[in-house]
């Protein structure tokens, strides 16, 4: 579906936005927010139903909302004073105001009224059958013996459920921590009174002795807020209330196979897809060479360095980043100081790719795609009428976009180049 205010375009398919048809970067929250907000532009939303559609009612702090609302507004040229597009309600909490012209994607089925199904639909008559004279009568023991079984079983599941022992806190399975916090929170669980844990990237905040639960876990939410070592625009997460474990699931992200091999060294000036902030982090040389280091990229354009004493460690925490702060797909960009994946020279790099999670390829040929990338050398995806086509392990950058055309070419009209490595790339 397409959304189209202002100069502003929202693809929800592609999660893309576009402003006076230039690609705008914002993040995947910041993203879900705008979307939840012009779906129910007709309403207003309140903390607590933002919460339920974008955190799945998880505890999230005022400032963290507040945060990905100012950059919602500022990726479609708004701000809180003007309140253009999305006006604020005292008390009660936002609302999309703009007007909205919405766009079907041209690929989704025409729905057919329910009217017309119903004069259409052939009238089936079900006719009920009688059961066997005297049937209840012969086997009533039988089935009153059967549901007394039943119950029974419910009774002992119901019983073993309630009575089963809180697993201990286990500070060794604690997600986003390094090693060295890790074993800070081992003497976590002897701590007195109420207490809760708050994550972020590589960090941990304790709040103990505190008078009830929610005091707690708004202490350790706080903290975490707080604290300016924080990594910029890095989540706050209630991981622990007590010596419960009350963090969602991890979202399960497709990673790129760590069979990988260095293709080049890391040139920081030719990620010009990237702002010139950005890459000037990345050129921080004072990191010690004794130091492992792994960049992480999500599908959205997210990026995080994981900079610890080895590479598992590293990895471990770029990995738990994607899973549980970004909740989206990643690929490895950079292992110290050489690049992993194909960075394009001959076209323009627009955006990110991850065939096994773009939703822009039909799922019927979605596997197809992503078994032709696991592969190493250079990889490249051409699209045409009907049909994806990608090619593998490929000597250069020239031989897969070559061979990404002819194939698509043979089999198919239209023919244009998608995406080189993890790259989306627009026409020379």
């Amino acid at each position: 579906m397409r959304y189209r205010f202002g100069d502003c375009t929202l693809d929800t398919d592609r999660r893309e936005l576009l402003r006076n048809d230039q690609t705008v970067q914002i993040g995947p929250l910041p993203f879900d927010l705008l979307v939840t907000l012009i779906r129910y532009r007709d309403q207003v939303l309140g903390k607590d139903r933002l919460l339920k559609e974008l955190w799945d009612g998880r505890v999230v702090s005022d400032a963290t909302l507040n945060s990905h609302l100012k950059a919602a507004r500022a990726a479609i040229g708004d701000n809180g004073e003007e309140q253009k597009l999305i006006r604020t309600f005292n008390r009660k909490g936002f609302r999309f105001v703009g007007e909205v012209e919405e766009q079907p994607d041209a690929t989704e089925p025409e729905q057919i009224p329910a009217e017309s199904q119903a004069e259409t639909a052939p009238v089936r008559h079900t006719v009920p059958l009688a059961a066997p004279a005297g049937w209840w009568q012969r086997n009533r023991r039988i089935v009153g013996g059967i549901a007394a079984v039943i119950a029974a079983l419910m009774l002992v599941v119901v019983c073993v459920i309630a009575l089963w022992p809180e697993p201990p806190f286990d500070a060794a399975r604690v997600p986003l921590a390094t090693d060295v916090v890790r074993l800070e929170l081992t003497s976590y669980a002897s701590r007195p009174n109420h207490k809760a844990i708050a994550l972020t990237a590589s960090r941990a905040y304790v709040a103990d002795r505190q008078a009830n639960r929610d005091e707690a876990q708004r202490a350790a939410l706080s903290l975490c807020e707080k604290d300016e070592r924080r990594p910029r625009n890095a989540l706050c997460l209630l991981y622990a209330s007590g010596t419960t474990v009350v963090m969602p699931a991890a979202f399960q992200v497709p990673l790129e196979d760590l069979r990988t091999r260095p293709f080049a060294p890391l040139e920081v000036d030719r990620l010009t897809f990237w702002s010139e902030r950005d890459r000037s982090v990345l050129r921080d040389r004072e990191i010690p060479e004794r130091l492992s280091r792994v960049i992480f990229v999500s599908s959205t354009g997210q990026w995080y360095r994981s900079i610890r004493r080895t590479y598992t460690e590293a990895y471990r925490v770029g990995f738990d980043v994607c899973r549980y702060l970004w909740r989206r797909p990643c690929f490895i960009l950079a292992i110290d100081d050489q690049t992993t994946v194909e960075v394009p020279r001959s076209r323009k790099v627009v955006g990110y790719f991850l065939p096994a999670s773009d939703e822009a390829i039909p799922a019927a040929q979605r596997d197809k795609i992503a078994r032709a990338y696991a592969t190493l050398g250079w990889r490249a995806v051409a699209q045409g009428k009907t049909q994806w086509h990608a090619i593998g392990s490929a000597a250069d950058e020239a031989a897969a976009i070559d061979g990404a055309m002819k194939k698509c070419g043979s089999a198919d009209q239209d023919c244009r180049l998608v995406a080189i490595g993890n790259f989306r790339v627009s026409d020379p």
